[in-house]
């Protein structure tokens, strides 16, 4: 009776854990052949492309349960206990960032608001981006994409594009954060530079940093738990 009990708790105490684990559901609706090369110089090549590239357009990391209370996961179980997880993007393959030389693969694109960020980009020819076409985002919870910057131990600065629908002060908001798999994770101050119609443009300054492994997480925050979901686009823009 005494084994027949333990088995029946322990069963009620795994249960959440597991059915926490979240799998993307999202896709990029575009052509690798559509992609730019970009990603670091050494990065091996898929049909001509580089692995930034490949990544650029791939979702499916699991994201949830036990490992949302590493890195940024207990970072925000810390500081932000009413948001959960959403899903993780490039956990394991992280992303790299891309040139936008030839940027008809989002100018010709069916993301909405992919387009609407990158018109907000004053200088396209230069600097190094990361790409995150429209995507889904649940009220109360975070997504997490995983990418490197091809520069080690250089001060970086970046510009952070977002762009949705209009939204209220703060309800959608990115940050970049360092060191985000480890007990030392931590969110990079930004400035707002504009924020008005959907567009929230946010500028900062990365120090040097011995680690390439960052991380861009946006939080949607509402008071209604029964909100809609939110569609958002990123660009975010590097120079050393």
């Amino acid at each position: 009776m005494n084994k027949l009990l333990c088995i029946i708790l322990l069963t009620f105490f795994i249960s959440p854990v597991f059915s926490a684990v979240t799998d993307s559901n999202n896709s990029f609706e575009i052509e690798l052949t559509q992609i730019p090369p970009g990603g670091e110089k050494n990065s091996k090549s898929h049909h001509g492309l580089s692995d930034g590239a490949v990544t650029a357009i791939t979702l499916g990391s699991v994201f949830g349960g036990i490992g949302a209370l590493t890195g940024i996961g207990y970072y925000f179980f810390k500081h932000s206990p009413k948001l959960t997880c959403g899903f993780a993007c490039g956990e394991k393959c992280h992303y790299q960032l891309v040139s936008l030389e030839n940027s008809e693969f989002i100018t010709k694109s069916k993301h909405t608001y992919l387009i609407k960020a990158y018109n907000e980009i004053e200088n396209k020819k230069s600097g190094q981006y990361l790409i995150i076409p429209d995507t889904s985002i649940e009220p109360n919870t975070y997504n997490t994409v995983y990418f490197e910057v091809p520069y080690e131990n250089k001060e970086i600065n970046f510009k952070i594009i977002q762009a949705s629908a209009a939204i209220n002060n703060k309800e959608l908001d990115s940050e970049i954060f360092i060191n985000p798999k480890t007990n030392h994770t931590a969110n990079i101050p930004a400035k707002t530079l504009k924020s008005e119609e959907g567009i929230v443009i946010k500028q900062g300054k990365i120090s040097p940093q011995k680690d390439k492994l960052f991380a861009i997480n946006t939080c949607y925050k509402t008071l209604n738990k029964h909100d809609a979901s939110k569609i958002y686009a990123i660009i975010i823009a590097f120079e050393e």
